[in-house]
C-alpha cells in the first residue's frame, strides 16, 4: 500500500482556476444548490459511468492484441479473451467532449456534490478527464476521498480500514488487537472522515484500485467458468464479461479484503505455527458468521491453486539438479534452489506463497513478462510456511472446529447449531445474511460447520457468492445438491458431532 494514487491529470495538463470560483457561494442558497444537483446528478454520473464502462474495455481489449504473443494465458486474466466489439458502442469524441463541459459548467457546489457520491473507479477517471473537475478534487481531496470508498465499498469499508490498520502497523500485534477488531466488527459503521487522515483515504483508494478490482473482476470470471466445467459444459467460445449485482459484489470483494486480514495475522517469520498465532488466527474467525468465513476461504483456495500452477510452470528452473546450479557445491541447497521433491516441501511453498496476500497476487496475474520473469518473482519470495490453512488441517479443518466445540464455554454459535435455530434465506437485499445456497444445504437451519465439511468442489465455484437470481440463471442449485449428496450422501454432518 506504498504506490502513489494518481486520481488525476499531470499539473501542466490542468487549467488554473481560482479558489473563489470553485468554493460555494454563501449568496447561493441550499436550495437551489440541490435543486440543481438533484437535476444533473444522475444523468451526468451515469454518463460518466457509461463512458468508463466503454474506455475501461477499449484499454482491455488494446492490453490484450499487445500481450497475447509471449505470455500464458493464466498471466492475462481469463476475461482478456472474452470482450465482444469494444467499437460497437464507442462514443464519438464529440459526445465526450459536451458531457464533460456540461458538468464543468454547473456551480462549483453542485460539482463537488456529484464528485461525492461517484464510487472511486468513475471519481478516478473523472478527475483524469478534466482539468476544472481535478482542481475542484484537490480542493477537497479528503473529504471526497472518504466519500468515494464509503460508495464504493458500503458495509466493506470496516474490512478495507482494518485492512489498512494492519498493514501500516509496525512491531508484534498481540490478542488485543483481536478485541479492537470484534469492537470494529460491532460498530457495523465506520465513519471515515472522522477515522481517517488524508495519508490512510489515499492508501484505503489506491489498494482498491491497484489490487482488489483487477483481481475481483478475474475471480469472477474464474469460478463463472467453473460452474460450466462442473456442470460438464465445454467452454468453447467467448463470453461476455461477468456482470454481478451489487450484494455479490460486496460478498466477493469482502472475501478478498478478509483473506488479505487474515493472512496478516500470520507470523512474520512464516516458519512455524505457534499456539498464540493459531489463536490469533482462530480468534479472527470467531468474529465471523460461518458463510462469511466460506466466502473467504473460497477466495484463499483461489490464491492456493494459483500458486500451486506456478510453482509446477517453474519447478524445474528452481530444482537443485538444474545445470544452471552446477557452478555450487553441495551440500548445501545451491542458492535460489528449492527442494520440492515431497508433498509435504511442496505445500510448505505453495502455502508460504499464499500467505503474501494481494500484492504478490496482483504480480503474478498482471505483471509477468515472460517466463523468467516469472521465475524471479517466484525466487525473491518462496519461504516454506506449515501454517495449517485447509480444509484436512488447521483452523478450517475437522478438529480444530472440534476442540472449539469443546470449550467449557461453548460459543452462541455452536448452540443455535444444536438447537437447529431457524435460518431461512432472507432475500440478497442484505449482504451479511446467508446467501440461498448456505441456506439450501442446511435447511433453512443454523449451522456452525465450514472447512473440512463443505466440499471443496462447491468452493471451486464461490457457491457462497451468488445471488438466487443468478444461481437460477446457471443451474446453480442443482449443482449444489448434487454435489453436496455426493459428499454426504443424504446425510446432516451436524447429527454425527
Amino acid at each position: 500500500m506504498t504506490c502513489s494514487f494518481r486520481l488525476w491529470p499531470t499539473q501542466h495538463q490542468s487549467r488554473t482556476l481560482s479558489q473563489r470560483t470553485l468554493i460555494a457561494s454563501p449568496s447561493l442558497g441550499a436550495a437551489a444548490s440541490l435543486l440543481i444537483g438533484c437535476f444533473v446528478m444522475n444523468r451526468i454520473v451515469a454518463r460518466f459511468r457509461r463512458r468508463i464502462k466503454t474506455c475501461r474495455i477499449l484499454r482491455k481489449h488494446k492490453k490484450h492484441s499487445i500481450l497475447e504473443n509471449g505470455i500464458p494465458a493464466r498471466f492475462r486474466g481469463s476475461d482478456a479473451s472474452q470482450l465482444s466489439d469494444p467499437k460497437s458502442n464507442s462514443p464519438s469524441y464529440e459526445e465526450c467532449h459536451a458531457a464533460r463541459s456540461r458538468l464543468e459548467s454547473v456551480p462549483a457546489e453542485v460539482r463537488r456534490l456529484i464528485l461525492s457520491v461517484m464510487d472511486l473507479p468513475t471519481l478516478k477517471a473523472a478527475v483524469r478527464a478534466s482539468p476544472t473537475l481535478y482542481q475542484q478534487y484537490l480542493l477537497d481531496r479528503h473529504f471526497l476521498l472518504c466519500k468515494s470508498i464509503d460508495k464504493t465499498l458500503d458495509s466493506v469499508a470496516i474490512d478495507a480500514y482494518a485492512v489498512q490498520v494492519v498493514t501500516t502497523q509496525s512491531g508484534d500485534r498481540d490478542l488485543e488487537y483481536l478485541q479492537w477488531l470484534q469492537l470494529l466488527a460491532e460498530d457495523q459503521f465506520i465513519p471515515l472522515l472522522e477515522r481517517l487522515t488524508l495519508e490512510e483515504a489515499v492508501s484505503m483508494a489506491n489498494f482498491y484500485l491497484r489490487l482488489i478490482q483487477p483481481i475481483r473482476e478475474l475471480y469472477t470470471c474464474r469460478i463463472r467458468e467453473q460452474i460450466s466445467i462442473h456442470r460438464g459444459k465445454t467452454i468453447d467460445s467467448p463470453q461476455t464479461p461477468v456482470e454481478i449485482s451489487r450484494t455479490e459484489f460486496i460478498r466477493l470483494t469482502r472475501a478478498m479484503y478478509r483473506f488479505h486480514l487474515l493472512v496478516q495475522l500470520r507470523d512474520s517469520r512464516m516458519e512455524w505455527l505457534t499456539g498464540r498465532q493459531n489463536s490469533r488466527m482462530k480468534l479472527y474467525l470467531k468474529l465471523l458468521e460461518p458463510w462469511e468465513i466460506e466466502e473467504l476461504l473460497s477466495f484463499y483456495q483461489f490464491a492456493q491453486g494459483e500458486f500451486d500452477k506456478i510453482l509446477d510452470d517453474v519447478q524445474w528452473d528452481l530444482h537443485p539438479d538444474n545445470p544452471k546450479f552446477n557452478d555450487q557445491h553441495r551440500p548445501p541447497t545451491p542458492e535460489g534452489a528449492f527442494d520440492l521433491s515431497n508433498s509435504w516441501y511442496w505445500n510448505g511453498y505453495v502455502e508460504g506463497l499464499t500467505l503474501h496476500g494481494l500484492p504478490l497476487l496482483h504480480t503474478v496475474l498482471y505483471r509477468i513478462k515472460n517466463h523468467q520473469h516469472l521465475v524471479d518473482v517466484i525466487q525473491q519470495h518462496m519461504q516454506a510456511s506449515y501454517i495449517p490453512l485447509n480444509t484436512m488441517e488447521g483452523i478450517f479443518g475437522e478438529t480444530e472446529q472440534a476442540l472449539e466445540r469443546s470449550d467449557t464455554e461453548p460459543s452462541d454459535k455452536n448452540g443455535m447449531q444444536e438447537r437447529r435455530d431457524p435460518l431461512p434465506f432472507r432475500g440478497d437485499s442484505e449482504p451479511d445474511a446467508p446467501p440461498l445456497a448456505w441456506t439450501t444445504i442446511w435447511g433453512g437451519t443454523y449451522s456452525n460447520l465450514y472447512g473440512w465439511y463443505i466440499p471443496d468442489e462447491l468452493r471451486e465455484w464461490g457457491y457462497v457468492f451468488w445471488d438466487a437470481t443468478t444461481l437460477e440463471a446457471i443451474g446453480g442449485i442443482e449443482l449444489l445438491r448434487h454435489q453436496w449428496d455426493d459428499c454426504w450422501g443424504g446425510d446432516d454432518p451436524r447429527d454425527d458431532l
